[in-house]
């Protein structure tokens, strides 16, 4: 019998309980999903910024193509601005 004064085969309290377990598994596999991706993001984010501390500076001076005499951008000072303004993205703020 159930609670709410409704009859419930054997069957139907199994798929019952076999849906509420089913959604549960799903649940932790979204949090788990969504756990990973913040673990991959920060390292990712760590990573980045170790690099751009070891990365040499590309600075060109003298000519080549198109462009002469002048100094190029350092890479890392290009990159860091896109890499933080997507970490923040990510973060949501």
């Amino acid at each position: 019998m159930n609670p709410a004064g409704g009859y419930t085969t054997p069957q139907m309290r199994d798929a019952i309980t076999r849906t509420g377990e089913r959604n549960i598994d799903q649940t932790a596999g979204m949090e788990s999903r969504a756990g990973q991706y913040d673990v991959n993001n920060q390292t990712f984010q760590k990573n980045a910024y170790l690099a751009s501390l070891t990365a040499p500076p590309l600075v060109q001076t003298g000519q080549s193509g198109t462009q002469t005499g002048a100094q190029k951008t350092p890479f890392s000072a290009k990159i860091m601005p896109m890499i933080q303004g997507a970490a923040m993205g990510a973060a949501g703020l």
